[in-house]
């Protein structure tokens, strides 16, 4: 299990005790409108909504605005600032990971992974148009000044969508780095 600072005797949780969190659930402006996104990415459709941007050059993406609220996101930022970090760090990328997030059994994060496995996971079979294992690689990164992850791809066996949650202020622009550049190779 990973370890938590301020490691106490519950088996590497923090002493305190720990409370419980708001739900997690999809934004109502999501959920309300699925049905329109069914079909976008197996059809190779752009599309931009309030909610759903889908982009297909230079290969199919998809962004998701405002997935859960702002309260829960506050929640589930401070019980990933509580986990431990291990440095990773080679010729592609330097940064902190914590460990898999599927053996953690905080609030939020446990919150978070239902969502994403009993409410997001329906939505994007429909938009991708096949069904999609429980399997979820799920681990939490922190970059910071100069931290790096350089060009690669996610093809992973088994993978069929990846994804990447951006817990950073309101505040936060083109400035203080951290985009997502897409580049084909052909």
């Amino acid at each position: 299990m990973p370890k938590h600072k301020g490691k106490g005797k519950n088996g590497g949780r923090a002493s305190k005790k720990l409370k419980t969190c708001g739900p997690c659930n999809l934004s109502a402006a999501l959920t309300d409108n699925c049905d329109k996104y069914q079909d976008l990415v197996k059809d190779g459709k752009e599309f931009t909504d309030d909610v759903l941007s889908v982009q297909t050059h230079p290969f199919t993406t998809a962004k998701i605005s405002n997935l859960v609220n702002a309260e829960f996101l506050s929640e589930l930022g401070a019980e990933l600032q509580s986990l431990d970090l291990t440095e990773k760090d080679n010729d592609l990328y330097k940064f902190r990971q914590t460990d898999e997030l599927n053996q953690v059994e905080l609030p939020a994060i446990s919150a978070f992974r239902r969502m994403l496995l009993q409410q997001l996971k329906p939505i994007i079979s429909r938009m991708i148009g096949c069904e999609l294992t429980d399997k979820l690689a799920l681990f939490g990164a922190r970059y910071e000044r100069t931290d790096y992850l350089l060009c690669h791809d996610d093809e992973l066996e088994g993978r069929r969508v990846a994804f990447i949650m951006y817990l950073v202020p309101e505040c936060w622009g083109l400035g203080d780095g951290g985009n997502l550049e897409l580049f084909t190779t052909g």
